[in-house]
């Protein structure tokens, strides 16, 4: 009697774990689930900026050191000057000795555009009683084409600086030194341009410090992000 009830008890314990395997299998399949996705997104700011560094005659080495605007430390930073000046004699010309070395730098795919334009609405040299040496679009010579105007990377085109006349006269635009595209989308590190100015006197010019004051702008091609500084001309 009790060899039977053992056996009983065993035949029971084997039913039961094969019931309890069975349903576990059977749902496993049908189990409801969820998904969702998440994206990451990594902005990466635009940056941009430009250094400047003039030479002439009047810097001790001949440079007055590099002045850098940086848009990702100053936004727009702007108002720092730098000074190219040089003694000239009437009857005289110098196409060399002023240069200011403007570097570019943007990690903008789009590259960028540099342009120069006088700080006001007046873009000749002038002295302390008012005598001009006027902004000329040719190539200045003493004497016969006084004048000052400024050629870009050593080329013999010289140009006039525009001026700075806002809605007082729209013809007055900017002077694209140059507007740069990488051949194919990557940082721009230290693109350089340089640009001369060119000075020629009268025989008659009166003595005198003439001076006058240009802008340099970098803007990065498709958006308002800009850099500038001024330089000063005497």
């Amino acid at each position: 009697m009790s060899k039977t009830k053992t056996l009983s008890l065993g035949l029971g314990a084997i039913v039961a774990v094969g019931a309890a395997i069975l349903p576990m299998t059977a749902y496993a399949d049908n189990e409801p689930t969820s998904e969702a996705y998440v994206d990451i997104n990594v902005n990466v700011s635009t940056v941009l900026s430009m250094t400047l560094n003039t030479h002439s005659v009047a810097a001790a080495g001949g440079s007055t050191g590099a002045y850098v605007c940086d848009t990702t430390a100053t936004p727009n930073c702007s108002g720092v000057s730098q000074v190219a000046a040089i003694e000239m004699l009437p009857n005289s010309v110098d196409l060399t000795t002023m240069y200011t070395d403007v570097s570019v730098s943007t990690n903008s795919a789009a590259g960028f555009t540099l342009t120069l334009i006088d700080s006001d609405d007046n873009n000749n040299l002038v002295n302390a009683n008012s005598d001009t040496i006027n902004a000329i679009s040719s190539k200045p010579a003493a004497g016969s084409n006084a004048g000052w105007a400024v050629s870009v990377n050593a080329t013999d085109v010289w140009n006039k600086v525009p001026k700075n006349a806002g809605a007082v006269d729209p013809a007055e635009q900017p002077l694209v030194i140059e507007n740069y595209t990488p051949a194919t989308p990557s940082t721009t590190v230290g693109r350089v341009n340089t640009v001369h100015y060119g000075v020629a006197t009268s025989d008659t010019q009166p003595t005198g410090t003439y001076t006058d004051t240009v802008v340099y702008t970098a803007t990065v091609n498709g958006s308002g992000s800009s850099s500038s500084s001024s330089q000063q001309s005497q």
